[in-house]
């Protein structure tokens, strides 16, 4: 990031990659948008075991209780990373750190309503109990110790009904629960 020279800067794993008019779009909303800090958009989640999708929708307000922004469907301006980087220390949720912080400090987030990414599933981020962890510590810095409580109950609930579902139902009818196409 610190060896980037372009104003917006985005991220993208290795395996998932971007709409092919993104890029495009981005630029026409920074400037009619009046340069935003950070536009966010919709993305693709991929199942590649099933190849079904379903399309993720952001939501600014839900970074209270979960990473609702799609990290590769974020374009941050430049000059937002000399306030703030990503935590090292974090090894899933340095992007949701970084987006409350943001969030917090009151950054101007604008919303392209375009799928912008592609995203495949599996990853780091399916360990439950770091991610949780890491969550809670987000939560708890940002917003306080019952914010970071009540939202660590509730991830811990649904953890418990997603294996109750799963005993119950085969992974079809999951997956058209989680809507998946």
């Amino acid at each position: 990031v610190l060896k980037a020279t372009g104003d917006i800067i985005f991220i993208i794993k290795a395996d998932d990659y971007y709409e092919i008019d993104i890029f495009n779009s981005i630029v026409d909303c920074y400037i009619s948008r009046n340069f935003p800090d950070i536009i966010y958009a919709d993305m693709v989640l991929m199942n590649e075991v099933t190849k079904q999708r379903r399309t993720i929708q952001p939501s600014l307000n839900g970074l209270v209780g979960s990473m609702t922004l799609n990290h590769p469907a974020c374009f941050v301006s430049r000059k937002l990373y000399d306030e703030k980087l990503f935590d090292r220390n974090y090894k899933i949720c340095a992007d949701y750190d970084l987006m409350v912080f943001f969030k917090t400090k009151n950054k101007k987030f604008q919303y392209l309503n375009k799928t912008a990414a592609y995203m495949r599933m599996g990853g780091a981020s399916d360990n439950f109990k770091l991610s949780t962890k890491e969550v809670f510590h987000v939560q708890l810095k940002y917003y306080g110790i019952v914010v970071a409580l009540f939202n660590s109950g509730i991830r811990k609930l649904k953890r418990f009904l997603k294996y109750l579902i799963k005993y119950f139902l085969d992974d079809s009818s999951i997956e058209k629960l989680r809507g998946f196409k």
